[in-house]
């Protein structure tokens, strides 16, 4: 069998090194950084101490994990080797729709059936999506905008620079909608105000102070 590439096992920047804000929470989890020490393993470090994360408990749930003694770098690893197996995948995308993608449905227009599969509902999502983007709808470039930002905040090492706890699509939305309207008069759009995720973070901790680590 060909050895596989660590590049396929590991997001991109897990090997560049070590933020300013890991290293501080490191510190203050009295975890002492070892030599060589890379960004993505300064991020299992700290995911030692977090809770496992929403999808990812729901995925441990899906495949009847047991969750004892679960925490959020634990839980990622786990469902890595998990989604390894085609069957396992097949079987994750052919549960029920997640909160997430319901979210991104509603965003779009795109009404769900009863009984519709995670599959379905996505396939239906990208064809509403497609039909936006062909027909030159602003919409689908609000959603591109959109989903770069939940993505952002789903990334544990974008949100230990902002030590902010993960914010749940509507407080995101709510912080979107906020920072338009602040800057209506200069001629803010949703689509700018979503490329500025550190005003996103600000804002969010200032309408939410819970969400504050």
């Amino acid at each position: 069998m060909a050895k596989q590439n660590p590049s396929d096992l590991f997001p991109h920047w897990y090997f560049d090194v070590p933020t300013e804000a890991q290293l501080k929470r490191l510190e203050s989890e009295e975890i002492r950084p070892f030599a060589g020490m890379t960004k993505g393993q300064a991020s299992d470090l700290i995911g030692t101490t977090e809770p496992v994360e929403e999808e990812d408990l729901e995925a441990l749930q899906h495949f009847n994990r047991p969750l004892r003694g679960m925490n959020q770098t634990r839980a990622r690893h786990e469902l890595a080797l998990l989604f390894q197996d085609p069957a396992n995948r097949e079987s994750w995308e052919q549960r029920p729709p997640s909160s997430r993608l319901k979210e991104k449905c509603r965003f779009l227009g795109v009404k769900l059936s009863t009984g519709m599969t995670h599959k379905a509902a996505d396939s239906a999502l990208q064809s509403k999506y497609m039909a936006l983007e062909e027909a030159g709808d602003p919409l689908a470039a609000r959603f591109d905008g959109y989903v770069d930002v939940l993505t952002e905040f789903d990334d544990p090492v974008f949100r230990e620079d902002y030590e902010i706890k993960k914010p749940s699509p509507t407080q995101i939305r709510a912080a979107i909608e906020a920072l338009v309207a602040d800057k209506a008069s200069e001629g803010a759009t949703w689509d700018s105000v979503c490329t500025e995720t550190d005003k996103i973070a600000e804002r969010l901790l200032e309408l939410y102070p819970a969400l504050a680590k």
